[in-house]
């Protein structure tokens, strides 16, 4: 899906335009920060300090060595080192430029669908650790399509011991989170989220918004999207007749 100046892109107009012109608009959260800059997934060789996809997602304001802290979901600003948090939406970046293309699904995407497959067809499953050759060469290959897709160099990072694991040491979770981290901005890591019931097994420091305890469902994960306001005013009889809280699994989730 592409855009130019008369439809320009959504994530540039959401984020980098309404920045510049003092509107609302998001940042980037700590679970994934987290996964890219160390915290989560310790780098353990030196080769690198974060991952080298993450200044094409975001910035921290100041030099790339810095600190990279994202913003705790439901939190005030902070990250989960308790400092103020400090990644925006990169003004230039391959999400983020005025004709940035919208990715539906990606080649690196469907490695990792296949490392996923493979493994649970090894016999893997949530805590498992171990596979074979399949499934952790298109772990691997999943990583260096990404790398090449966003037009960086992924050879350290795939040469560090955190990610470059060995059959031998492949966990879904490794896969998960590449794969998440591939699909920055897709929904579909909310379809995974959710077929593995938000487990932290799989998604490694997976927590609810800090604020879960002031919503009207404490302790529940969000599992279905809510009607919209102008729908309920303008349709209500046909909204009444479907809706369902938000935290009743969709069909296939049952």
């Amino acid at each position: 899906m592409n855009f130019e100046e008369k439809n320009m892109n959504p994530w540039f107009a959401r984020e980098i335009l309404a920045r510049a012109t003092s509107n609302d608009h998001d940042k980037i959260g700590d679970q994934l920060v987290s996964y890219m800059n160390g915290t989560s997934y310790p780098f353990v060789d030196g080769l690198v300090t974060i991952d080298p996809r993450l200044p094409i997602y975001g910035e921290n304001g100041g030099a790339i060595t810095d600190p990279w802290r994202g913003f705790v979901s439901g939190g005030e600003g902070e990250s989960s080192d308790g400092e103020d948090a400090n990644v925006n939406f990169v003004d230039g970046g391959f999400y983020t430029t005025l004709d940035a293309p919208i990715v539906m699904i990606s080649y690196a995407e469907a490695l990792f669908i296949k490392a996923e497959a493979e493994f649970i067809k090894n016999g893997g499953n949530t805590t498992s650790t171990g596979s074979n050759a399949n499934a952790y060469n298109a772990y691997i290959d999943g990583i260096a399509a990404n790398m090449a897709k966003m037009g960086v160099s992924g050879a350290d990072y795939i040469a560090d011991s955190a990610i470059g694991v060995t059959d031998a040491g492949l966990k879904l979770e490794h896969i998960m989170k590449e794969k998440y981290i591939a699909n920055f901005l897709n929904p579909e890591t909310y379809v995974d989220l959710r077929r593995y019931d938000f487990s932290t097994d799989v998604f490694r420091d997976l927590a609810l918004p800090v604020s879960h305890l002031d919503s009207e469902y404490p302790n529940e994960w969000m599992l279905r999207a809510i009607y919209p306001a102008s729908e309920e005013s303008r349709n209500p009889t046909s909204v009444n007749a479907h809706k369902q809280a938000p935290t009743t699994p969709v069909w296939w989730d049952q």
